[in-house]
This record gives C-alpha cells, sequence and structure tokens, in this order.
C-alpha cells in the first residue's frame, strides 16, 4: 500500500500500468519494458497532502519491441 505520494513504485503498481499498456496497445512478444517509473506530483499537491487522503498515481513507461520504440504516461 502506497502511504506518500513520493513513495516508490510497488510491484503491484508496476504489474498494473504494464497491464493497462499492453490491454491497449499494440505490442508483442518481444516488448521489453526498460523501465516504469512514477511521475511526481506537483509540488502543491505533494505540500497539501494530508496522511491518509487517497490520490492517483501516474506512471511513466519507456521500452521497445520488435518495431519501435514506446514512451508513454
Amino acid at each position: 500500500m502506497t502511504t506518500h505520494p513520493l513513495d516508490s513504485l510497488t510491484a503491484d503498481e508496476i504489474n498494473k500500468a504494464v497491464d493497462l499498456y499492453r490491454a491497449y496497445d499494440v505490442s508483442d512478444e518481444n516488448t521489453l519494458f526498460i523501465n516504469v517509473t512514477l511521475v511526481e506530483p506537483s509540488k502543491e499537491f505533494v505540500r497539501s497532502y494530508k496522511e491518509g487522503e487517497e490520490f492517483d498515481r501516474s506512471v511513466k513507461i519507456v521500452g521497445v519491441d520488435s518495431n519501435f520504440q514506446m514512451e508513454v504516461l
């Protein structure tokens, strides 16, 4: 469970991001996900964050497959 907006991505969050990418984009068996990272929220959001509040997180995925290189948010 994520407890702060700047916490590292959990394995579950990384897996969900990759699953979403695969569900909505054409990828093949050669797709290689090179990097899955947190898109940091704005400083204003972090400053106003109160412990226990629910929040959404965004990730950036970088990878390659047989046809192209990709970078998605």
